[in-house]
């Protein structure tokens, strides 16, 4: 019942946003034009990135916030004050700067990838759903005034972090874990964390993060520590993008999804399950595990 409830908000808030954004934009700008089109001035890419922050806090944000309150009490439903070691955040910070080259290097390249003759049509839409995001996020980061870097963490990295992890771990993990073992609820979250970014290519990227998100969630009880750790992915992310569209940085990164080779990203995973084996002895020890009565 709590999932269905969850997702129930989802539906009501996904609709909402599906009126109530293109009625804010339309009264912003011309509702009409293709983001590429509204990217190429500055007052559409703002109006781009309050679009892409109004969508996520009212579909995201808002469909955990109402499960919440509805179940129970928003903090203490969605692991915000739940009583947690101040040692998880520098952790959770290393966990997921160590296991960047790893999730990377599960990139699958578009170049690389083949599928048969029968899914030809999925192949073609997953190529053009991943050409037309890189082309999105190169216009809006090709921007470098202060204002524009700003409007840009706070729409990829800051508000994400916050709201995706309010629902896809604080509300999706939080529930099944009511009902089911730790790792199947860690691993489900990973699996719809993934398949609601609708990027095929990243799809197994995305899982492990989401995975290694869902553990620090359920070792440290309280959801602030994976919302550090979603934010500093992001951030690191957005970071690489903008150093290497202003020529610090090798331009041809991007097309190669900052792959760091097998070598770097084997070391990556291996370090990262030791930190999270580390991370779960000192949750145990200190007896923050998430649990339900």
């Amino acid at each position: 019942m709590a999932l269905a409830l969850g997702f129930f908000f989802l539906f009501v808030c996904y609709t909402f946003a599906g009126i109530a954004v293109p009625t804010i934009i339309g009264a912003l700008y011309d509702g009409s034009m293709e983001p590429t089109e509204m990217l190429t001035t500055p007052t559409g890419q703002n109006v781009f990135r309050i679009k892409q922050i109004v969508s996520a806090i009212f579909i995201w944000g808002l469909s955990a916030t109402f499960w919440g309150v509805y179940t129970g009490g928003f903090g203490r439903r969605l692991g915000l004050n739940r009583r947690t070691w101040w040692g998880f955040f520098p952790l959770s910070a290393l966990i997921v700067l160590i296991a960047f080259p790893f999730v990377q290097q599960l990139i699958i390249p578009a170049g690389s990838f083949n599928l048969p003759e029968s899914m030809q049509g999925f192949e073609e839409w997953a190529r053009e759903t991943e050409k037309s995001t890189k082309e999105i996020y190169t216009l809006l980061l090709g921007n470098f005034s202060n204002g524009a870097i700003l409007g840009n963490f706070l729409a990829v990295a800051v508000v994400p972090a916050i709201v995706e992890e309010l629902f896809f771990r604080g509300f999706l993990v939080g529930a099944i874990r009511r009902v089911a073992n730790p790792h199947v609820a860690v691993w489900v979250g990973a699996l719809v964390f993934s398949l609601f970014h609708f990027q095929f290519y990243g799809f197994f990227s995305r899982l492990f993060l989401g995975a290694f998100l869902g553990y620090l969630f359920l070792y440290a009880g309280n959801l602030w520590p994976s919302i550090l750790a979603h934010f500093l992915h992001n951030a690191i992310t957005l970071t690489i993008y903008l150093l290497a569209l202003r020529g610090t940085l090798d331009a041809g990164i991007l097309e190669d999804d900052f792959a760091f080779g097998w070598a770097v990203s084997l070391c990556s995973a291996c370090i990262t399950f030791l930190l999270l084996y580390l991370y779960s002895r000192h949750s145990k020890n200190r007896n923050t595990r998430l649990s339900y009565e």
